[in-house]
């Protein structure tokens, strides 16, 4: 091998441990890449339900619903700064009251159908703040505070009082109007939407999922036209197993990518 080669031999191979550590402190085992492409990865774990709404109560249900939903805004750990996501731009009130934000108007769900003010409303007033929502963490966040539609891409929220860490709530990944709207919000979490047929905004959308208390089979594809950076990996495959023994006893399931 030239130096060169080495070089890049060695720095691949960093990466690569570099990655596979990151893996590991998650929870997730085996990492592969099949022949066909895809990319695989089993953990322990449930997934009960993917839908942003909900992803408080299961880190299964955290790691893939970020994939599937997008939020106005997301959090750079290396800039630890807030950036823009469905949101382009945002400001705040001098009185640290009012909080203004203008979307990108290039968003889509996964069905082809514009994300717009109508969806940032729906689930702040409509799910959110719902009396019968069941995540009191989002419904005692959101509590008391206006959701308003100024147009079809601005939105703005008002506080009842000044709160430096409202902005970290609008990480939560938005819900779609006009799947849900007629939804039971009491139920949403067991609905068909949450656990057969989600519908996001974000990088990867679900072609196939089977939940099964003996394991879960998610299938994600990137989505085309997502407004953002494409992703780097086509398709994802996530296996979840009921405990370590049985990740360690079915790792060779990783490699049944074959559909």
């Amino acid at each position: 091998m030239s130096t060169g080669e080495k070089i890049l031999a060695v720095g691949l191979s960093i990466i690569l441990i570099g990655s596979l550590i990151q893996l590991f402190n998650k929870g997730i085992r085996f990492p592969v890449f099949s022949e066909k492409g895809v990319y695989a990865e089993g953990f322990v774990g449930h997934i009960r339900a993917i839908n942003p709404a909900f992803i408080d109560f299961s880190d299964a249900d955290r790691d893939v619903s970020r994939l599937v939903f997008s939020g106005l805004i997301k959090y750079d750990p290396v800039q630890k700064n807030f950036l823009p996501d469905l949101a382009e731009k945002w400001n705040v009130s001098k009185n640290g009251l009012i909080y203004t934000f203008t979307l990108r108007k290039n968003a889509l769900w996964h069905d082809g159908q514009p994300l717009t003010a109508n969806d940032i409303v729906f689930t702040f007033q409509n799910v959110f703040q719902h009396p019968a929502f069941r995540n009191p963490i989002l419904r005692n966040s959101f509590e008391g505070i206006e959701v308003k539609k100024l147009d079809d891409y601005t939105v703005s929220f008002t506080l009842t009082k000044q709160n430096s860490y409202f902005i970290a709530n609008l990480l939560v990944g938005i819900l779609p109007k006009h799947i849900l709207e007629n939804a039971d919000i009491s139920s949403l979490d067991k609905s068909q939407f949450s656990k057969k047929y989600p519908i996001g905004s974000g990088p990867y959308k679900i072609t196939s999922l089977k939940l099964d208390n003996d394991g879960d089979i998610v299938d994600l594809e990137a989505f085309s036209e997502y407004y953002g950076e494409k992703p780097a990996m086509k398709l994802i495959r996530l296996f979840t197993f009921p405990d370590e023994k049985s990740l360690l006893k079915d790792k060779g399931a990783l490699h049944a990518i074959s559909k």
